[in-house]
């Protein structure tokens, strides 16, 4: 997979369906067994910014903003679903990332990035962090941090198309979840389960290797990357699910 070709302006409006279908990076199934790896932490991390702001990021954060209206009006108009604190607002402008996907030149080159919504939710004493683009199929982006270590991964999802396999699987799939067998993870303080103020950070990885059928001859694969991110974690309840 050397490029995930997908408009980033698509990316962005097609989340509110991808967010709800991605269930089988639920954080609520955590295996703390899994996690591996240590973050690193860098205070000068929260000095990454997203300025300037590219079109794309500068529309979505306008049409988060307009969607907030629309549904404040109808919680607004229910007592029973403002009591229920039914509305899960994303501010765009607060909890979004770049994704650099398989790119020799620059992280830094603001027109080879996709732009996505950054969510993050902490459930008991882990921290979720997903970031999701897709169109007709979709790839979701997750760090799950427990304490001071984390593990990452990457879910591609390519609708009714077989279209993936891993090394030793005799048939292709429509979805599969990789692990990342090379993972960097820094964020700008040591997380803490009982405050959700806002958290900065940054993801190298590569994949583990995978066999994708949109070739000619399938041959083995991976995606490497870097993701520039922030956000507002949110707690999540049991209730919530």
């Amino acid at each position: 997979m050397k490029k995930i070709c997908i408009s980033t302006y698509l990316s962005i409006i097609i989340f509110f369906s991808v967010i709800g279908n991605i269930v089988s990076c639920s954080i609520n199934s955590t295996n703390h067994n899994e996690f591996m790896s240590a973050y690193e932490i860098d205070s000068a991390i929260n000095k990454l910014d997203f300025i300037p702001a590219s079109k794309e990021e500068i529309l979505a954060d306008s049409i988060y903003n307009e969607q907030d209206k629309t549904t404040d009006s109808l919680i607004q108009s229910s007592k029973k679903n403002k009591e229920l604190n039914l509305l899960s607002k994303t501010d765009f402008k607060n909890n979004k990332a770049r994704i650099y996907i398989n790119q020799k030149q620059s992280y830094t080159d603001s027109s080879n990035f996709l732009s996505a919504p950054c969510l993050c939710e902490i459930f008991n004493d882990t921290l979720s962090i997903s970031m999701n683009v897709g169109f007709f199929g979709s790839a979701q982006f997750k760090i799950n941090v427990y304490q001071s270590q984390y593990k990452s991964s990457v879910f591609l999802y390519s609708g009714r198309v077989q279209l993936y396999k891993r090394q030793n699987d005799s048939t292709f799939a429509n979805s599969i979840l990789l692990k990342n067998k090379i993972e960097r993870l820094i964020l700008n303080k040591k997380f803490e389960s009982n405050k959700n103020d806002a958290l900065f950070g940054q993801l190298l990885f590569t994949t583990e290797a995978y066999n994708e059928n949109s070739k000619q001859t399938p041959q083995l694969d991976s995606i490497k990357g870097k993701i520039f991110f922030k956000c507002l974690p949110k707690l999540k309840k049991a209730s919530d699910f």
